[in-house]
């Protein structure tokens, strides 16, 4: 029997919005820091685990947003 690979499109959620992956070959780290120039609030977000949902390999960025003081 042999095993079969699923690969999964990537996209990123941020703030509800999905973002299409901008590039495959980049780690998930490299594209929050290319996204974050869009978004600052992304440089401090956490990466939660990648979840499947309609057949799309989902990564969710959540802010760390704080109070100064």
């Amino acid at each position: 029997m042999a095993l079969e690979i699923e690969r999964y499109e990537r996209v990123f959620e941020f703030n509800g919005e999905i973002i299409p992956d901008p590039s495959p070959e980049l780690t998930v780290q490299e594209i929050q820091t290319l996204l974050a120039a869009k978004w600052p609030e992304l440089v401090n977000a956490k990466v939660g685990s990648p979840e499947i949902k309609d057949g799309k390999q989902v990564f969710s960025f959540s802010g760390n947003l704080g109070t100064k003081g």
